[in-house]
């Protein structure tokens, strides 16, 4: 009897890129940089991701915030109007379900922070895909909020402190061991800005004085000393790429940006785990993630969202489970590749930013009326469940009541609970129906009718990504008014 992975791996086709995939082709995209900037020098990552995807023959525009603003957006025809988009007076309408947006840094910081978070927003609610959501692009940024859902997630992190005001300096350096050196970061910054190592406490009191002047919001962290760290890139989950940065001389940064030399890295599988795990956590689906190994211990340093892509790295195969090491360290310009031939399949795009909803939600049924919907995901049946009074079923025709009203439905299908006891339980008839949920209209939605369920009406995973929710099991009436269960 084979296992399930040979199962699969017998379904799989493998494509000239040596991409495999579960019966899917690749589709063309359009990817849109949003970025702060209007440099359009294609040695960055936004004019290299351009240049690479137009060798691919892939769409590929530059949205820059506080130029461009989107005019129009329908959710129905999955369309959307960018004007202005390039600062050149040109306006781009794109197709959002086969549109990626890569969010750079300076979309949603600095001068036009606010602006920029509003566009992520705009385009991930039009339902594009978006590298990274905004949730995921903000938790980077912010780096003690990192920091507290690492430590929540028992990623290991070098120990950490917020020091909101001068009155705090002591016992935030009390928190993280009271030694010294220690390392003052602000709260947002790239590339080694913001980031300063103080040795004792009146250097650490001198040095935190002066950034507040500037109204920086700063933490304290212990020092970790390292000749080198490690940044990986993560897809998808799935790691494409890592370098070693060595410490830059005479500093205790490994920046690339401020000199700091790179060279090709192999990770280790409890690296591996590590680095997967903090990708994860940020719920980012483009991030670079920074660690280092002290004493035989690694650390997550941090997560980025608008990770650079300029330096030596090691190239990993993604396309198969566990990923194994390219033979040949790739270039630079391999990882902008890997990340369009990724995109290009659909499965590889499927919507994460979907809205919170309770467990229980009031669904209305046209010609039914509203009912408690219970949303069930682990129900994957073919169609949600609704409870009724009696049934009959006379050739195409189905025949049912509810409360004392009568009705009659086409027979669609049928559908049978998969149980312990399956072979016992009875068929539902499946119809078509019209329901409203959260002020939205959805037509020919199947149920299957039930005589016996202890729920009104059992929401399945598949009416569940139609309605684009999550289900947060905590809660309930979280998008329809309360109502007495």
């Amino acid at each position: 009897m084979k296992s399930f992975r040979e199962a699969v791996i017998d379904k799989n086709k493998t494509n000239n890129d040596g991409y495999s995939e579960l019966e899917e082709e690749q589709e063309d995209i359009n990817i849109i940089l949003l970025t702060g900037s209007k440099s359009d020098d294609t040695e960055l990552v936004v004019g290299q991701m351009i240049k690479t995807a137009e060798q691919m023959k892939q769409k590929a525009n530059k949205v820059v915030v506080g130029h461009a603003w989107v005019a129009d957006f329908d959710l129905e025809a999955k369309t959307m109007v960018i004007m202005n988009y390039e600062d050149t007076g040109k306006n781009l309408k794109i197709q959002t379900d086969k549109t990626v947006v890569i969010v750079r840094a300076g979309a949603f910081t600095g001068e036009n922070s606010e602006i920029g978070r509003a566009m992520i927003q705009a385009f991930q609610e039009s339902g594009c895909f978006m590298l990274n959501d905004l949730k995921s692009s903000v938790l980077c940024d912010n780096k003690f909020l990192s920091y507290i859902a690492f430590s929540r997630n028992n990623i290991p992190i070098p120990r950490t402190a917020l020091i909101p005001t001068e009155k705090a300096i002591e016992n935030a350096h009390e928190r993280i061991g009271s030694k010294f050196p220690v390392v003052i970061k602000t709260l947002s910054g790239t590339q080694g800005i913001g980031v300063s190592i103080v040795d004792s406490m009146q250097s650490m009191v001198s040095v935190i004085q002066s950034l507040k002047k500037y109204n920086a919001d700063l933490l304290i962290q212990e020092h970790i000393k390292l000749k080198y760290d490690v940044r990986t890139i993560v897809l998808g989950g799935r790691i494409i790429a890592s370098t070693r940065r060595n410490k830059v001389p005479d500093d205790f940064r490994s920046n690339a940006h401020l000199g700091a030399t790179t060279e090709p890295y192999i990770l280790n599988d409890d690296e591996q785990k590590v680095v997967k795990a903090a990708a994860r956590v940020v719920g980012g689906k483009l991030v670079g993630v920074d660690h280092c190994i002290v004493d035989g211990e690694i650390f997550v340093l941090e997560c980025n969202a608008s990770p650079g892509i300029t330096s030596n790295y090691h190239n990993y195969d993604i396309s198969k489970v566990p990923q194994k090491n390219m033979a040949d360290v790739g270039k630079t310009e391999d990882i902008y590749k890997t990340i369009v031939n990724y995109l290009r399949y659909p499965s590889n795009r499927n919507l994460t930013s979907f809205r919170e909803c309770g467990f229980l939600e009031q669904v209305l049924i046209k010609g039914c009326g509203t009912v408690i919907g219970k949303f069930d995901t682990g129900n994957g049946t073919k169609a949600s469940m609704k409870r009724v009074d009696k049934i009959s079923v006379d050739g195409k025709k189905v025949k049912w009541e509810l409360h004392g009203k009568k009705y009659v439905h086409k027979l669609e299908d049928w559908s049978k609970p998969i149980t312990s006891d399956s072979e016992r339980s009875p068929r539902r008839p499946i119809i078509l129906v019209d329901m409203e949920f959260n002020f939205k209209t959805y037509l020919n939605i199947p149920i299957a009718l039930d005589l016996e369920s202890t729920s009104d009406f059992l929401v399945n995973r598949n009416l569940m990504e139609i309605f684009k929710v999550s289900v947060n099991p905590a809660q309930k009436f979280l998008l329809s008014e309360w109502r007495a269960t």
